[in-house]
Order: C-alpha cells, then structure tokens, then sequence
C-alpha cells in the first residue's frame, strides 16, 4: 500500500510541528535522540487517521535481532 498524496498532505504539518516541538523541548529531545522525527511521524500517522500496512519482512533491527528471519512468519527478511 503507497502513502497517497492526500493522506501525505494530512500527515506533513502535524508531523512538522510535532517534531519542532519535541526538539525544543530538552526532555523530548534527550530521550528521542537521532529519531525524534520518526517518533514525531508515529504520532502524526495516529492523529491524522491514517493506516499502514505492517510488512513483517521489514520489522527487523540488526544487529539487535539475532536473525534475518522475520519474526511474524519465519520468512527472510530485507535488510
């Protein structure tokens, strides 16, 4: 499923202004770190109503999962 323009247009300024927010607050800031903006984006998705589809061969995190195995399935994963 692609993002569509009008779901992208109702994403943007939330997402925008919740990560400007979160970097000026020094607590945020500390605790987000370099993925403060995907945490904003997160946020923004949930507030706007708009759904993803989970791809389960793309939730892996290396080197902290231990397999390239997915974990939803036991497919290979992309990494």
């Amino acid at each position: 499923c692609m993002l569509s323009i009008d779901a992208l247009r109702a994403i943007t300024p939330i997402w925008h202004d919740l990560a400007v927010r979160m970097k000026h607050d020094p607590e945020a800031d500390a605790a987000f770190g370099w993925v403060l903006e995907m945490w904003a984006y997160s946020v923004a998705v949930a507030q706007a109503g708009v759904k993803h589809a989970m791809v389960d061969e793309l939730m892996i995190h290396p080197p902290w999962d231990a397999s390239t195995r997915a974990k939803a399935n036991g497919r290979q994963a992309f990494v």
